[in-house]
């Protein structure tokens, strides 16, 4: 066999066996790059954080509406309700945190009774507290001013909540000024997310 149609074969033979390691690891590299570019521009963490709270936002929406029915039915909140079915003119002025209005016998006149006012007339579900553990629905805060206007607010974890909440200066009572965000640790932030917006 003539040499130049041995070396053709060997040539053919050679293509067909399949990719050489460099071809390879060219190959991996460009993957990787590809991969490191995707997700540096999906920023899984951020995404997370931005799904946490919007679940926030739609816990003190939820939470919010419950509140305003219950005003809507009896004439008075929930931590304004006595004992005896009566309302008292007890106000929220400060910010009270969710996790301290958990306990109390329903229409106990307190703030620490609304969970469980609302629950005994139907207004909120158990369920809807089982989704706010793990600093969910129990680290927001309400307050009611002199008009009667509730706010409910929470601190924001993503870059892009913080943002907007700087943007607006909500306080923790949803009233507005200067503030301060923290994108490495949300809960030394003074900046924060409210409804009504």
């Amino acid at each position: 066999m003539p040499s130049f149609l041995r070396h053709t074969t060997n040539s053919i033979q050679h293509r067909l066996s399949g990719f050489t390691l460099i071809e390879l690891l060219i190959v991996i590299a460009v993957i990787g790059i590809l991969m490191t570019a995707v997700l540096s521009a999906i920023n899984p963490v951020e995404q997370i954080r931005k799904g946490t709270d919007t679940r926030k936002r739609s816990d003190a929406a939820e939470f919010l509406t419950s509140l305003e029915r219950y005003y809507t039915t009896f004439n008075c909140y929930p931590w304004q309700m006595t004992a005896a079915g009566t309302c008292n003119t007890v106000l929220i002025s400060s910010p009270t945190q969710m996790s301290t209005m958990m306990g109390g016998a329903p229409g106990c006149g307190t703030a620490a009774c609304t969970i469980n006012e609302l629950l005994d007339k139907n207004e909120i579900k158990k369920e809807f507290l089982a989704r706010g553990t793990n600093g969910g629905f129990t680290t927001q805060y309400v307050t009611q001013d002199a008009e009667d206007l509730l706010h409910v607010c929470f601190v924001p974890e993503s870059k892009t909540f913080q943002a907007q909440a700087k943007t607006r200066g909500l306080q923790r009572d949803g009233s507005t000024g200067s503030c301060t965000t923290n994108f490495d640790t949300p809960s030394t932030q003074t900046c924060h997310t409210c409804l009504p917006e």
